[in-house]
């Protein structure tokens, strides 16, 4: 059982990643076609600046209440 609930938490966790890694790619597609900046995309959704530029650059991955936030925005941009 430990074996099996071992290899389904790495199956998530790559799960997870890929998800992350998906977002991130659309939000430096919305970038760079809409000429936004992620500051304002931060201060409209109320994702921490600092938090939102990590996040594109590979640094870190978003928590789901931001990754919510920037999932459905980005959605609602057609992205």
């Amino acid at each position: 059982i430990d074996k099996n609930c071992s290899q389904i938490s790495v199956y998530i966790n790559r799960k997870e990643k890929q998800m992350q890694n998906e977002l991130r790619s659309r939000l430096h597609s919305f970038l760079a076609s809409e000429g936004t900046t992620q500051k304002f995309i931060a201060r409209k959704l109320g994702i921490n600046i600092s938090i939102l530029s990590l996040f594109k650059n590979g640094k870190t991955d978003l928590d789901e209440l931001d990754f919510e936030m920037l999932d459905g925005f980005l959605k609602s941009k057609n992205y």
